[in-house]
């Protein structure tokens, strides 16, 4: 099989174009057998090819047309020659060849090599039919057999290389495919072939610095950017935004922004976004008034950032406006609009919003179920939440990861434990155990459902573990007492290198509260910064003064807060008052008081443990005034109230509540309990009933 090359210039390249001699329309229309060739095209601008394109078309010898990326000769566009190789098909082939078998081999599974494209008919030139269908052959392939460069270098030897436009379309694929680390290998590639890159080079080049956050290397392109003279690009400029937001960095994205000499609603878009992102909620709502003043008008993708930014600053009012103009613009009807408003209603403490939002979705996907679910187990209505979730269950709604720690949410807050174990079964079902946030919401479900066992299960079975399951399981010891376990945990996480964080800190130092460790309490809370890294806040004050005061060391944990960095809080004063009221200081108790409710004149837990301590010491008419006073100034308590998980139903109590069915029986089964308890020896405490009574009434409120 001989190639013939030859060397033509783009005016002659369009006579051949028109000549049968070529064989040119013969390939398209199938005219004759003896006239079908192997036909190497190089890369030429032309009234058929806006853009530069290389394709190699083959048949008869061949099976199936196919293309080929290539250059025939270096140069611009305008002055640039092409290679053109005619390959007769011989009449009669030699049997065995062993180059034609090289080809039909390499021909005849071009899943392998060829990465495959599909484009349309042009109405204009109809003869064109074969163009539905191309497929790329990338020269760089390291799976391409060595002896295929070797023939494709023959036809025109030291010019097989790619153009500007395909190393761009492969850039741009690559990002695409999700594979931001062979985007800059193949960007490095191109520079060292000494191709200058352009706009079309840099927007693959700069969303893949965005998705590996490599700040350095965008920072690298925005200077070649400006070397190129291609900063003035709108999209290059918006890229540059996105790039720089998501990298974390908002002075330069700021930078970018003030400079572009034209936005769009994309420019505008991207640093909304990146603002909400980098936890500049107030900022992002100045820039979108700003935009309206501009005369911008805003889109769906506008509407979501304005509406995140509302629920990470839970302005509730704000995000009612925004609603306002959602309904005046026509995106409500949008699905992704109506998913950021009920988590915006739902961050913000309005579940009545969100459920009204959610009823009025005429399309609902699992976001919107999964909003609305986890809406209702932050604000405490966790039995709600599980019933949405058998709800959208019974509606073919497949849960995702997200879903889970909603629900899983849920029942931690109210305690259902058999719930969460069918939750858990689901999990393991859909494939979500090894999501390690997940897991670690499974560690702190069982925990506060009291199964510490199963927590501990969950937590050894996880492959991947971080500071968020580690403190998950640290938290669930601290929670039920267990402090030389918490204090065990937590030196195996910094043998495991794990990153300690101030949370970590909240949960040792509450584990040692609880266990009384008061030595250890106070070492680990000295070393914080010196050992750790770890800045104290305002609740590790909180946790020691919580410390020393179940310790009885009252006057050490009142000096504890004098010595404090900053104002202390109604949390840590309130910490102090409820060691009064453990140890029955009325006098201290009276002052803590006062500068608890200095601090916060609102919180009832103020007015209701001075009562308590009042009444504790028989001072009975002090404990009434301090209820009356808080009645008058409005202060509401929060009633009492506790669950039981029964028959896979959690049943909720609250205090005088009559309206529980069977409230008959379970009151006289109350009564009851006090002499069966009587009768095997057990002697009540009343000392902690805070009720001017005699004993036997005492007795009942037990």
């Amino acid at each position: 099989m001989a190639l013939e090359v030859q060397l033509l210039s783009p005016s002659a390249v369009a006579a051949a174009r028109c000549s049968s001699s070529l064989g040119y329309k013969s390939i398209t229309r199938g005219e004759s057998e003896a006239r079908k060739n192997l036909l190497l095209r190089g890369v030429c601008a032309s009234p058929l090819h806006s853009r530069c394109r290389d394709f190699l078309y083959y048949s008869a010898a061949l099976p199936t047309v196919r293309s080929i990326e290539t250059k025939a000769a270096l140069g611009d566009h305008d002055g640039r020659r092409l290679a053109l190789a005619r390959v007769p098909v011989p009449t009669t082939r030699v049997p065995g060849s062993q180059r034609e078998k090289l080809w039909r081999e390499f021909f005849s599974n071009p899943s392998e090599w060829w990465d495959g494209r599909h484009e349309k008919t042009n109405a204009k030139y109809p003869d064109f039919k074969h163009k539905k269908t191309h497929e790329a052959l990338w020269l760089d392939d390291p799976r391409i057999p060595p002896w295929v460069e070797a023939e494709l270098a023959a036809l025109a030897p030291g010019t097989v290389q790619l153009d500007k436009f395909s190393w761009n379309r492969r850039l741009a694929r690559y990002v695409k495919a999700g594979q931001p680390e062979k985007t800059m290998e193949l960007f490095q590639q191109m520079q060292q072939e000494g191709l200058s890159p352009d706009k079309f080079t840099f927007l693959p080049v700069l969303n893949a610095c965005a998705s590996l956050q490599a700040l350095e290397a965008g920072r690298h392109a925005h200077e070649q950017i400006i070397e190129n003279h291609c900063e003035d690009n709108l999209f290059v400029g918006t890229s540059l935004i996105n790039m720089y937001t998501k990298c974390g960095s908002m002075e330069e994205a700021w930078r970018v922004f003030n400079k572009m000499a034209s936005r769009d609603v994309v420019s505008w878009n991207a640093m909304l976004m990146g603002l909400v992102k980098c936890g500049q909620g107030q900022k992002a709502l100045q820039l979108f008034q700003q935009m309206r003043l501009e005369g911008v008008q805003p889109n769906p993708v506008t509407f979501v950032a304005v509406l995140n930014a509302c629920a990470v600053l839970e302005v509730l009012e704000e995000g009612r406006r925004t609603h306002g103009l959602i309904v005046q613009s026509g995106c409500d009807s949008h699905l992704v609009v109506g998913n950021s408003l009920i988590d915006m209603y739902a961050k913000c403490g309005s579940m009545e919003d969100a459920w009204r939002i959610f009823n009025k979705m005429h399309l609902r996907d699992v976001i919107s179920w999964t909003a609305v679910i986890q809406g209702y187990a932050r604000s405490g209505k966790g039995q709600k939440a599980l019933e949405l979730f058998r709800q959208m269950q019974q509606e073919g709604v497949q849960p995702n990861s997200v879903t889970f720690l909603g629900v899983l949410n849920a029942c931690a807050t109210v305690m259902a434990l058999e719930e969460g174990r069918r939750a858990h079964e689901q999990i393991i079902e859909c494939d979500f155990e090894s999501d390690v946030f997940v897991g670690s919401s499974l560690i702190d479900m069982y925990a506060k459902c009291g199964s510490m066992e199963d927590a501990w299960r969950v937590f050894t079975k996880m492959p991947l573990r971080n500071v968020i399951a580690w403190t998950a399981m640290l938290k669930g010891y601290a929670m039920h007492g267990h402090g030389r376990e918490a204090l065990a945990h937590f030196e195996w996480m910094c043998e495991e290198a794990v990153p300690i964080n101030n949370v970590t800190f909240v949960c040792l130092l509450s584990a040692c509260s609880h266990a009384g460790l008061v030595y250890e309490g106070l070492c680990y809370f000295d070393s914080m910064g010196s050992v750790y890294d770890v800045s104290v806040t305002v609740e590790h004050y909180a946790c020691m003064v919580d410390l020393l005061g179940r310790a009885r060391c009252l006057q050490e944990a009142k000096e504890m807060i004098k010595t404090m960095p900053f104002e202390p809080s109604a949390e840590v004063w309130t910490a102090l008052l409820g060691a009064c009221r453990i140890h029955g200081d009325v006098e201290m108790g009276e002052c803590i008081t006062k500068l608890v409710l200095d601090v916060e004149p609102g919180n009832s837990v103020g007015y209701i443990l001075l009562s308590n301590i009042y009444a504790a010491a028989g001072k009975w008419d002090l404990s009434a005034s301090v209820q009356l006073q808080r009645k008058k100034k409005g202060v509401k308590k929060q009633l009492g109230h506790t669950r039981i998980e029964l028959n896979d139903e959690v049943h909720t109590f609250v205090v005088n509540d009559q309206d529980p069915p069977q409230i008959a029986e379970i009151h006289a089964e109350l009564k009851r309990l006090p002499w069966q308890m009587n009768d095997v020896g057990y002697v009540p405490d009343t000392k902690f009933v805070l009720h001017d009574v005699n004993e036997e009434e005492k007795l009942v409120h037990l």
